[in-house]
């Protein structure tokens, strides 16, 4: 359960709306997201590791837009950030910044389980 004051990582009114309620399609939706977003971040260690700045650039800007699409708005904004960074080619934060994106992704990850298993 989540402390009173937190908000849930998954913003359940923006996949209502973008799938008019269906919780099956919601179900899939997220399943899709966790599994083409964690291809993703595989992808982005190895970018950072080797600061190869394209890759982080087009990955990064691969799960910001994926997780505000699903409503995991913290991931996307992290992820924005480090789209940023590697526009202007400085990764200084780029471990941080997949950190937080990695932490998102697990708690988005855990709310959808809890929430949407049979």
């Amino acid at each position: 359960m989540l402390p009173q004051d937190e908000e849930p990582p998954v913003n359940l009114q923006r996949l209502q709306e973008i799938t008019r309620g269906k919780v099956a399609m919601q179900k899939r939706l997220l399943e899709i997201f966790f599994q083409a977003t964690e291809e993703n971040i595989v992808a982005l260690k190895e970018a950072i590791a080797n600061q190869d700045f394209p890759t982080i650039k087009h990955k990064a800007h691969q799960i910001k837009g994926s997780s505000a699409n699903v409503g995991i708005q913290k991931m996307s904004i992290a992820a924005a950030e480090l789209e940023k960074q590697a526009n202007q080619q400085n990764i200084s934060q780029a471990n941080q910044l997949l950190n937080e994106i990695e932490n998102y992704f697990q708690k988005a990850r855990e709310f959808a389980e809890i929430n949407f298993s049979n």
